[in-house]
């Protein structure tokens, strides 16, 4: 791509013109922390790995794809080479929702796309032929440091052993405790900030996210290892729900009935709600109220002051201005 201008124009064109696919993707499961990227969000990494040189005969890998960055890249591979395929590229997921499994198989063979999935649960040690073998790859993680690790590790175990490798890491955006942290989660695993793209992936719904995140292009040294060894499986809890527990309470639209979101509760998810109804009226549309940590009471919050109001009655004047 010769300059921004140009880029956009592609990620335009591809969008509008698969956005119909995009569209029909399963619904996020949000206790495993999905959350899919718009069309337009998959096309920008797409371009992204092509523009520095991660794409055209390269061995990608995608650890998770609920936002289908694999179909991106093949749909691009397809516009460049009209044609027929005289490109070695090989894409790869890693994934463990049969769901998105089933649907990324169903497309990449309706339009003889290079992408392959692997059915894989990243808290047990990877196959002995995935190891060392990609080139570069993308992965939008559970956003705890927890999972931002695992996802590292299991990609850098998946990695062949060079240095200077691109990895493309989508993660929200954080204060700057919790950010910090992130940054040590990097220099463990031995890897290096390249580049940082502020609010560049949008997506559908993400309100916890702000509809935004950054990306970050990291890059292996010679100090790059995973800090989760490959043949090791892992027992840490990763998803935000675990993670931080949260428990948010909705309102029905039409009956006004509460109910909590949450571990524990009848129904752990909006989403689950939605597809079930409210059990008292039948209505699917709701809004939220209130979030907060699982076990904090509205108290538990702390205040800059107090507030009270008054109502007096059989006042004098002169003693209300008496201040």
């Amino acid at each position: 791509m010769e300059n921004q201008r140009d880029r956009n124009q592609l990620i335009a064109e591809l969008s509008d013109k698969y956005r119909e696919l995009y569209d029909k993707r399963p619904t996020v499961d949000v206790t495993i922390d999905q959350a899919k990227c718009t069309v337009e969000t998959s096309f920008r990494r797409a371009v992204l790995c092509l523009c520095n040189g991660t794409l055209i005969g390269k061995r990608v890998l995608c650890v998770g794809d609920d936002d289908f960055v694999s179909i991106a890249l093949g749909l691009l591979l397809r516009r460049i080479f009209p044609e027929k395929s005289n490109h070695t590229t090989d894409i790869c997921v890693f994934e463990i929702d049969e769901r998105y499994i089933h649907y990324v198989k169903e497309l990449s063979a309706r339009f003889s796309l290079p992408v392959r999935c692997e059915r894989i649960d990243l808290k047990s040690p990877l196959p002995v032929s995935l190891i060392n073998h990609f080139d570069c790859f993308f992965t939008d993680p559970p956003y705890t440091i927890e999972g931002a690790s695992l996802f590292l590790s299991r990609g850098i175990s998946a990695l062949k052993r060079e240095r200077g490798l691109n990895i493309f890491f989508s993660f929200g955006n954080k204060p700057t405790n919790e950010l910090f942290a992130l940054q040590k989660c990097f220099q463990l695993h031995g890897l290096s900030i390249k580049e940082m793209y502020q609010q560049f992936n949008e997506y559908e719904g993400a309100s916890l996210l702000g509809n935004t995140s950054q990306m970050m292009i990291l890059e292996t040294t010679d100090q790059t290892r995973a800090v989760i060894p490959i043949d090791k499986e892992s027992k840490r809890n990763i998803y935000t729900g675990v993670v931080k527990p949260r428990n948010s309470t909705y309102v029905c639209k039409k009956c006004n009935h509460p109910f909590i979101m949450g571990s524990g509760e009848q129904f752990r998810t909006i989403e689950k709600l939605k597809e079930s109804g409210c059990p008292f009226c039948g209505c699917k549309s709701f809004t939220q109220t209130t979030r907060q940590f699982a076990g904090q009471s509205p108290s538990a919050s702390k205040a800059l002051g107090r507030h009270i109001l008054a109502d007096f009655y059989g006042c004098q004047v002169k003693d209300l201005d008496n201040t």
